[in-house]
């Protein structure tokens, strides 16, 4: 009896390891980019149709010189009009929207932080790196932008702006976040609950709080493999490892630590109170010696989002 008992349960814990490796390596594709490529895009006839021809012109009166409209390589639905003031030290940027044109306006400075201020409403603000203030005034005219914009910017030497520099410029912006937002480990589960309340898609009662602890734990999967990439000193390209990949931190909950550990180790007679009693990251190590070290820490985070990185033996031996 015990030994169908054994069986039966590894036979389910092989069925969850499964789904659980098919969701890390779904989670991991979708990983955001670091980087992105600007180019010329030939949609620019929106530019000469109200609202936004109307917004072209102030900018133009205000001083402001034409950049390319540009798009994202590989993402057809992202255009952008971009303008640029030397004078000011400001960039312009029109999104191409369909029903409403919004502009947003942006100074970067000689210390290294940055001023945006923007008339696009979001139901939730994106989280905001200490380098970077952000000013929102949705419904506002171009020109209340504008005098908002100059009114808020704080007095700082700026960096010089042009109109040839606009699609590098916002290139190098977004890299900039993306890099942020790897080090710290994605989006918070705090952030994420204000989010998810924000749009009406958080669950009631005590399903929210599963459904935070997983989309807390994508977003961190997603936050390391970036951050993995910017590692000049990582053992391996991490597409060479993503699928076998485990990475270990300290807001994982039991039964993912020993879906984490189980993906790596094929070893079903670990249990979720083998790890208990120290932090996640702890317990995970004192599993893995006491079990024969399946599993080898390759590589380690140390910065907040701290992190281990573990493969398996037969893929450090490669």
């Amino acid at each position: 009896m015990l030994k169908f008992i054994e069986g039966m349960f590894r036979k389910k814990a092989e069925t969850a390891t499964a789904d659980f490796r098919n969701h890390i390596r779904e989670v991991r594709s979708k990983t955001q980019p670091l980087r992105i490529q600007l180019i010329p895009s030939t949609d620019a006839a929106w530019l000469d149709a109200a609202p936004a021809r109307s917004i072209v012109e102030f900018l133009l009166q205000l001083g402001f010189q034409r950049a390319d409209v540009v798009g994202i390589k590989g993402n057809a639905k992202v255009v952008m009009a971009g303008f640029a003031a030397p004078h000011h030290g400001v960039l312009a940027s029109i999104p191409k929207g369909s029903e409403h044109i919004f502009l947003s306006f942006v100074s970067h400075f000689t210390d290294g932080s940055a001023f945006e201020c923007s008339n696009m409403p979001v139901p939730c603000e994106p989280p905001c790196p200490e380098w970077l203030i952000r000013r929102r005034h949705p419904g506002a005219s171009a020109q209340d932008l504008w005098s908002a914009f100059l009114a808020e910017r704080p007095p700082k030497t700026v960096q010089p702006v042009a109109a040839e520099s606009f699609a590098e410029s916002n290139a190098d912006d977004f890299f900039r976040y993306q890099a942020w937002m790897a080090e710290r480990g994605g989006t918070t589960r705090e952030e994420l609950e204000t989010r998810y309340k924000s749009i009406g898609k958080l669950p009631a009662g005590e399903e929210a709080a599963n459904f935070l602890n997983m989309a807390r734990s994508n977003e961190i999967e997603r936050a390391m493999c970036n951050w993995w990439r910017l590692q000049s000193e990582a053992p391996y390209p991490l597409e060479q490892v993503m699928d076998s990949l485990i990475i270990v931190h300290n807001e994982l909950s039991p039964d993912l630590l020993v879906n984490a550990y189980w993906c790596g180790a094929n070893d079903f007679k670990a249990k979720v109170p083998d790890f208990a009693g120290e932090s996640p990251r702890e317990a995970f190590a004192r599993v893995v010696a006491s079990r024969g070290g399946l599993l080898r820490k390759v590589f380690e985070k140390r910065s907040p989002l701290q992190a281990d990185f573990y493969l398996p033996m037969e893929d450090v031996k490669r």
